[in-house]
């Protein structure tokens, strides 16, 4: 998915919206094995059937907002929940946005509560 009239290209530089903790430039090879897991992972939700919570920004730039209810449609699990967050940003737990960083806290203590009951 890289056209060819650019020639080799080992990297592809990055305008992250963190530039002090991304790559300035994005590694080719790693942006195919990123597309190969997610076509991976489309075959093995199904498998899943712990609880899950999906945490997605409404209005993403870099991850389309409907992946969100893909992955939920596709997961085993009976208990999901899919939390928008109402923003335009991809960095939405990093910037800690709409409390996003407790959201998630939150939902790994309740996992490991009820981890705690089943032992």
């Amino acid at each position: 998915w890289v056209s060819s009239y650019e020639g080799v290209m080992p990297f592809r530089v990055n305008e992250s919206e963190h530039p002090h903790i991304n790559y300035r430039n994005m590694p080719i090879r790693g942006l195919y094995e990123l597309t190969r897991l997610a076509s991976h992972s489309r075959g093995v939700l199904k498998d899943v059937i712990c609880p899950v919570t999906i945490v997605q920004s409404s209005d993403d730039q870099i991850v389309d907002p409907q992946s969100a209810r893909i992955i939920e449609k596709k997961l085993g699990s009976q208990e999901v929940n899919v939390q928008w967050v109402d923003s335009d940003r991809h960095g939405i737990l990093n910037e800690d946005v709409a409390g996003t960083q407790s959201l998630v806290i939150d939902s790994l203590q309740t996992m490991a509560d009820l981890k705690g009951h089943d032992a």
